[in-house]
């Protein structure tokens, strides 16, 4: 979040669509809810699904040496990064490098889930918490403070884009959230 959003930013002109977060500012409740999905749903099961399974899957079938889990580190990412399609290409992209890095930390750790599982906990829980005080950029009142204009309502327009969160820096703009 803090070197992928701003530089995805940057290089693409808008943020990931997180419109489906709107409804977390302020409401504690959904915090909660959304908490503790998190450490299930998130946290273990896609790390249990995407490193525990499908990583070590591709890198056998690729011929488990060095090149193979590599290789496997780039498709099984770039699939868990479409997981990510609601969130439009810049969303695809964070979760890509964000599963790559993920995916060295299992490796680092001689194959252990535990660390990823962790990881992606924390780094969720702390996303939810700043969406929740509605300080996360392209989440409620961020969304659109680039360019001043109030919080659309939730939801993405037709066709499944967010226009206010896919506008394009024009000169001298700043970036929504990262003053």
């Amino acid at each position: 979040f803090f070197v992928t959003m701003p530089l995805l930013y940057r290089v693409l002109g808008y943020l990931p669509d997180l419109t489906y977060f709107n409804d977390l500012v302020g409401s504690i409740e959904l915090l909660l809810i959304y908490l503790a999905l998190n450490w299930v749903l998130a946290a273990f099961g896609e790390e249990m699904m995407w490193r525990g399974y499908a990583l070590p899957r591709a890198a056998q079938f690729c011929g488990s040496g060095t090149r193979a889990w590599v290789l496997a580190l780039i498709v099984v990412n770039v699939a868990f990064g479409l997981a990510h399609l609601y969130q439009g290409p810049s969303g695809v992209i964070q979760a890509t490098i964000g599963g790559v890095l993920l995916g060295i930390l299992y490796l680092a750790t001689g194959r252990n889930l535990v660390a990823p599982i962790i990881a992606h906990g924390i780094s969720n829980s702390i996303d939810f918490t700043v969406m929740y005080a509605g300080l996360y950029p392209g989440v409620g009142p961020c969304r659109d403070a680039a360019d001043g204009r109030k919080p659309a309502s939730t939801g993405t327009s037709a066709g499944g884009r967010n226009p206010a969160s896919e506008r394009v820096s024009s000169g001298g703009a700043s970036e929504p959230g990262f003053r």
